[in-house]
């Protein structure tokens, strides 16, 4: 399962990279992973923070650029258990747009939001000498629970392997005994 996860996540950062240095031609100005906070004071941090995959423009007119990979890799849903006991489903997905729906006796969601807090990078630390990408995550969504699951969608962005592991560790640590990924969503080309 492992390499399904990285096969996807190298697939995703190379459409980065790719529409990062197409945009420099026009613009040399763009810059990948900006930490943008959102007009959202009702939500509370660090779910209001964001780093669009590519800004250009000026500060006074920024523009967005959101990057959507070609190609979805298709395969039959793996059932696996993660190393801490819990029932893993794992379907089609995108790197982008990690769609998980969790069950168990949820007991806090602090170790999720610190996860978020390290991996969204929120004191702008991490750095890269030799890419313009530093294994962040861009956006995480704030808990939603619906019909009895959990609902969660990450940006994973430029993060590696590392965070999603400790993402499945924190997701047992507080209570999660069954972890879904991916779904009809994210089965569908865009």
């Amino acid at each position: 399962m492992t390499e399904l996860f990285q096969k996807e996540r190298d697939a995703y950062v190379r459409a980065l990279e790719s529409c990062l240095a197409e945009m420099r031609k026009t613009s040399p100005e763009a810059a990948a992973e900006v930490l943008v906070e959102t007009n959202s004071p009702e939500t509370p941090l660090p779910f209001r923070l964001t780093r669009p995959d590519i800004i250009s423009g000026s500060a006074n007119k920024p523009k967005i650029s959101r990057v959507v990979k070609d190609e979805v890799f298709h395969f039959t849903p793996h059932e696996a258990k993660l190393s801490g006991g819990a029932k893993l489903l794992l379907h089609p997905l995108r790197w982008d747009n990690f769609e998980i729906c969790l069950t168990g006796r949820i007991n806090g969601w602090e170790p999720y939001e610190a996860w978020v807090q390290k991996w969204l990078d929120a004191d702008d630390v991490m750095t890269s000498p030799d890419s313009d990408f530093a294994g962040r995550i861009h956006q995480a969504s704030m808990p939603l629970e619906e019909n009895g699951c959990w609902h969660l969608v990450v940006d994973m962005g430029s993060a590696g392997l590392d965070a999603l592991n400790e993402l499945f560790g924190v997701l047992q640590s507080i209570g999660a005994d069954f972890v879904e990924i991916g779904g009809e969503d994210s089965s569908t080309s865009q």
